[in-house]
């Protein structure tokens, strides 16, 4: 008995399959299973395709019994179903699904009592090596030498590799100005994390190649930063040198420190009050006087984060 039968991927453009109905074609799947499992053979040990009568056939199928005589009378007309006598078949079972002469039973045999003779030949072999003398004799570990030598004689002599030179712990670029950048930055101890980090500290480049002018932005970096010198830091700092024309640290005196606060109303009436009561009379001031009235007396919802009144003010 088989459990499986060779489907055929033809049957796709198969004129013969494909005016079949789909029930007539679900119906001839069934029976190619069939004719598998009964595994019917001749003397010759081929497979003949042998099923059964129709009425057992169609029973075995659990089929309707009109439904699988209209099936079989169109695979008939096409040549895919004869009755013998009876006996439905299937003629060309044989021709498509017949079983390679190596998949024989004979053939299998013959093939594991080979493959188990060989085996126990080779475990002989390995017994037969171990109860060897362990020490191999004067003779034969003098061929043995002189094999080696004659083979290493004849290989050709390789020139050990020269490792490469480093600074740092890196490869010496041929581009100088790239050497002595990353010089600066692995005394900078900083460490370059994948091809990533590489491009990045390369890109500073872009900007200048004075290297007292970059070794001066990592001094610089290193003095404003708790942290180590990073590549957008160093870009920036070189920018800005170029841009203004100067080295780290001296920026242009417009740009030092963060802007005057504005002063607001509310901060210039606080001022006159404090300094009309540290006089004891406003004096000339006291139209400015006025306007301190007017907001405090005002809606102070807007007012924020200014410092209390002086003790007596109100």
């Amino acid at each position: 008995m088989k459990t499986w039968v060779k489907l055929y991927t033809e049957i796709i453009r198969d004129p013969d399959i494909g005016t079949l109905t789909w029930a007539q074609r679900g119906v001839w799947d069934a029976l190619l299973a069939l004719a598998g499992e009964i595994d019917a053979r001749d003397e010759l040990d081929h497979e003949t395709g042998e099923l059964d009568t129709l009425g057992k056939t169609a029973w075995r199928l659990r089929c309707e019994a009109g439904e699988f005589t209209e099936a079989v009378a169109a695979f008939t007309e096409r040549g895919m179903v004869e009755d013998r006598n009876g006996v439905l078949f299937l003629p060309h079972f044989c021709e498509r699904q017949q079983r390679a002469p190596s998949s024989s039973h004979e053939r299998v045999a013959e093939r594991v009592q080979r493959h188990r003779a060989n085996k126990s030949a080779a475990r002989n072999e390995d017994v037969t090596t171990l109860q060897r003398g362990v020490t191999p004799t004067e003779s034969e570990a003098d061929a043995e030498l002189d094999t080696e030598s004659e083979a290493d004689a004849a290989a050709p002599q390789q020139q050990p590799a020269e490792p490469a030179p480093s600074i740092y712990g890196r490869h010496v670029e041929s581009d100088p100005d790239v050497a002595f950048l990353f010089q600066q930055v692995d005394r900078a101890g900083v460490m370059v994390n994948g091809r990533l980090g590489d491009e990045q500290w390369r890109a500073i480049l872009d900007v200048t190649r004075d290297h007292g002018l970059i070794q001066e932005a990592f001094v610089d970096a290193a003095a404003s930063s708790a942290r180590q010198p990073s590549p957008k830091l160093l870009r920036a700092i070189l920018e800005r040198c170029v841009a203004e024309g100067c080295r780290p640290g001296q920026w242009a005196k417009s740009a030092s420190g963060p802007p005057a606060k504005r002063e607001t109303t509310y901060d210039r009436s606080m001022r006159v009050l404090k300094e009309a009561l540290q006089d004891g009379n406003p004096g000339n001031d006291s139209q400015d006087f006025g306007i301190v009235d007017s907001q405090l007396a005002g809606p102070r919802e807007h007012i924020r984060d200014h410092p209390a009144l002086p003790p007596g003010a109100g």
